[in-house]
């Protein structure tokens, strides 16, 4: 009989062992069907993240190229605008100096003509 009781003793332990294993197993099996499931929706998440950050670096792109091409135009209307200035600076300067070339001419034959005056007195 006691042969009896000490193998259903030890059957009886291993019977609770085995199930406090189980136990266990379904424990962890548990946390880490939790821990897949807060991984992927982090990654869901992060993976949201870079396709909104992507979007607006797309679009500060796009900014950058606008205001390059506006940064373009401006130059050129600018350039425009000086040589227009310039032109007609110049245009009214030459002008300017040919009529006070022909003063000046005008102004040394009457001096040479006074001159003559004073001579003849």
């Amino acid at each position: 009989m006691r042969k009896s009781v000490q193998k259903t003793l030890v059957l009886t332990m291993g019977i609770v062992f085995v199930i406090m294993l189980l136990a266990g197993c379904r424990e962890r099996g548990l946390s880490d069907t939790k821990k897949s499931r807060l991984i992927a929706d982090e990654n869901r998440q992060l993976k949201e993240q870079l396709t909104r950050r992507d979007r607006e670096i797309e679009k500060q792109k796009e900014l950058v190229a606008k205001c390059l091409e506006e940064k373009r135009k401006l130059e050129s209307l600018s350039v425009t605008q000086i040589e227009n200035l310039m032109g007609g600076a110049f245009e009214n300067i030459s002008r300017e100096n040919a009529e006070l070339r022909e003063e000046n001419q005008k102004l040394r034959a009457q001096i040479e003509e006074l001159k003559k005056q004073l001579e003849e007195k």
